[in-house]
């Protein structure tokens, strides 16, 4: 019921991308069901695998205090330069071997758990880096296949292209088509391996007991 996925072997193709993953997080990304569960606390917040620093911006505005985590220097880099923002600490750390004092309101984290080792022993760390009262508020990728193939990708890319075209601009349109059928984003694909719908409920329901799910890929749970 784990993924197999290795964070620390993943993120030299996160390395490689890095310019163009944060372009794709700004055309998408959106910090909306996260700032929708902020808890009561909200003195201090971690993110695991903040990426070039979008939602830790976006939840700065809230929170004394932001440690946002990811193993990508150049991610952290982009994150550092054009999210900088003086209660927000970007670290570079390995989400399987975090080394972190307790004390958190809320820990978030978006899409980064299908690439760890453990999940059930990184949830038992969390929940005590949790101060009583504290939210957890994660989503991950989820799929009826383990790893779907490559071509899975490349299809959506393709059917993705017009709707790109109208809304965004042909300029625009290319650039997201081309990220997504490249050879780096598309190796690095093909080595994640993703929870169905039922067993992620399954998972968080065992390791996190009083959990909500407000939406397929989504787990909230508030620490008595």
């Amino acid at each position: 019921m784990t993924p197999k996925n290795d964070e620390s072997s993943s993120h030299l193709q996160f390395d490689a991308v890095a310019l163009e993953y944060d372009f794709m997080a700004e055309t998408f990304h959106s910090s909306e069901l996260f700032l929708k569960h902020l808890p009561k606390g909200r003195q201090l917040a971690l993110e695991l695998g903040c990426g070039s620093g979008i939602l830790a911006s976006d939840l700065s505005v809230y929170f004394n205090k932001i440690i946002a985590l990811d193993l990508s220097a150049e991610l952290l880099q982009i994150a550092q330069v054009k999210r900088y923002s003086r209660n927000v600490v970007y670290c570079q750390m390995d989400v399987n071997q975090l080394g972190l004092a307790s004390g958190f309101d809320y820990i978030t984290s978006q899409n980064v758990f299908h690439h760890l080792n453990n999940i059930p022993i990184i949830l038992e760390q969390l929940k005590q880096l949790l101060k009583p009262g504290g939210r957890l508020v994660l989503t991950d990728v989820i799929s009826d296949r383990e790893t779907p193939p490559t071509i899975v990708y490349v299809i959506g890319a393709l059917k993705e292209y017009i709707p790109n075209l109208s809304k965004y601009g042909r300029e625009v349109a290319n650039r997201i088509f081309r990220f997504r059928v490249s050879r780096h984003w598309l190796s690095h694909l093909a080595s994640d391996c993703y929870l169905s719908k039922e067993t992620f409920h399954q998972l968080y329901t065992h390791y996190l007991p009083g959990s909500v799910f407000p939406q397929a890929n989504c787990v909230v749970w508030d620490k008595p």
